[in-house]
Formats: C-alpha cells, structure tokens, sequence
C-alpha cells in the first residue's frame, strides 16, 4: 500500500455535514476528490458506528471510524493490511481499539444512580421519548435508532445544563467515576475521561507511522468544543464557523479559522489542502 499525501479526520455535524439537515451535499465535490487522490478521510464525530458507516456507505467511503468522541477507533480490513490483526475484530469485519474503560451500561447506571440519589432528572437518549428525541434532533425514526444504539457514551436531553452551575454540578458526580461531561454542537455527553477524539487520532497517527516508516501528515476539521483535543494534536487544524455564525472560543494556537460555516468551511478547508498539495481537480478549482 502506498502511503497517501496526507490523512484527514473531520467532525461530521457542522462540520462535513449540515447542522439542520445532516446532509454532505456542500462537500460532495471534495469528498470525490479526496478519494481521487488516495487521501483517507477518517470520521472523528460524536456519532455512533452505526451512524457512521451509514454515511460511509452513502457516500462511497472505506476508512477508520472514531466513535463516540474518540471512545474507540475501528479499521477496516483492508486498511494497512496485516497491522491491526493483534485487535479483536467485529462480525462487519472491522477491527476495533477501545478507549473507554467502562461501557454503555455501566455509564446509564450510574447516570441512574445520580439522578435517584439526588433527584436530578437526568434524561439521556435511553430514557428520553421518541418523540421528544426526534424534535430535539431533527432526525428520522431509522437516524435515530442508529443515534441510540450506543457502546460507549450517553448522549443527554438535558435543557438545564445551559446554566454553567448545573453543568459543573453534575461534572462533579461524575469524576469518581473517571467520567466527563463533553459539549458538542447540540448536546452534552457523558464518557470515560480516558478517551478523546484527539487521543484517537494521536494512536492512528502513530499507527500510520509504524505502518510506513514514513511522517503522514494529519489534518483535521472541526466546529465544537469536542473537537478541540482532534484538533490540537492534528499537524494541521481548521476551526469552521458553528452554526450561529460564531467561531468555538478557543485559546489554541495554530488553529486556522476559516469564515464559512459548517460544510462550506470543510469544502473550503479541503479545496485548499488539495490545492497545496497539487491534487486537486482543474473543475474543482475553478468551481472553489
């Protein structure tokens, strides 16, 4: 396998995909050109597998998964063929490197066990209604049963962590635990302290580097908080514009703000990688 030019990991909800509509349509002609040019584009998202390799099969992509916000990191087989076979391997026939010490069931206990302790309503997507999740969301039926099948993290519907003093509160239960509450572009998450979207990239970096013998740079692209750790460990990083027009505050030094949101800030980002990179497609230039 030849190495490529450069690796990308990208966040997906405002970032690769449209915050309201969780459409790629804005990155289509670069996704295309990323593959033209051998470059791997590595899901790093707070989304499930299931939601992941839904979008990979949508739009043609056969790569590493980083899930639930950096709690485990899945390869496909035939990605650096022969370096993961030490990993256990799921029946879809990726091999997988967890983070997180602890799983989905041991997180909605304890969640549980707060709540009842100390009569804070904790509503998270295993107890929260249908209904209510798919106003909350957006998403359809099918998207959100593929949202709720978690392994690692629990995604919470919480109104009152908008007020800093309820968020600190409950991040102050959870440290016994070695959990964290984590912000996204919509939601908090609860997860193990030990995993992180940019303790994920920093292992398949070192993974590309044992595979190659060879410095493969990596790149990435994100909008929240969560992506911020992705981000700082990345040799290269863009911030694009979150949804209210407003750049994720961040004291970072490196990070190259871009003014477009979401997926016109990832098309942007890309365009301009390919381009320095001397990979991009002649109409793709001259539509960027």
């Amino acid at each position: 396998m030849q190495y490529p030019p450069f690796v990308l990991f990208t966040d997906l909800d405002g970032t690769m995909l449209d915050h309201h509509t969780y459409q790629a349509k804005q990155s289509a002609a670069v996704l295309e050109s990323l593959q033209k040019a051998g470059v791997p584009l590595i899901f790093c998202s707070s989304k499930t597998f299931d939601e992941q390799r839904f979008y990979q099969k949508k739009l043609g992509i056969y790569a590493p998964l980083v899930v639930e916000n950096g709690s485990a990191v899945y390869i496909p087989d035939h990605f650096l063929p022969g370096h993961f076979n030490h990993l256990p391997k799921t029946v879809g026939g990726y091999f997988y490197q967890t983070f997180a010490h602890v799983d989905i069931v041991i997180v909605r206990s304890l969640l549980s066990e707060i709540s009842f302790k100390y009569g804070f309503p904790i509503a998270g997507y295993a107890n929260s209604e249908e209904n209510t999740l798919i106003k909350a969301t957006g998403l359809k039926p099918m998207a959100l049963k593929r949202a709720r099948n978690r392994h690692f993290t629990e995604t919470l519907h919480i109104p009152s962590l908008t007020d800093t003093e309820a968020a600190q509160w409950l991040s102050d239960q959870l440290k016994p635990y070695d959990l964290i509450l984590v912000k996204g572009g919509r939601f908090w998450s609860v997860q193990s302290k030990f995993a992180g979207k940019g303790h994920a990239l920093r292992w398949m970096k070192s993974m590309l580097q044992d595979y190659f013998n060879h410095k493969i740079p990596v790149y990435a692209i994100g909008d929240s908080a969560n992506d911020l750790p992705m981000l700082q460990a990345a040799d290269r990083a863009f911030l694009v514009k979150k949804n209210n027009g407003s750049w994720e505050d961040t004291n970072l030094a490196g990070i190259e703000r871009l003014n477009e949101r979401g997926p016109a800030g990832f098309k942007n980002a890309v365009t301009k990688l390919l381009q320095e990179n001397q990979l991009i497609q002649p109409e793709l230039e001259k539509s960027a």
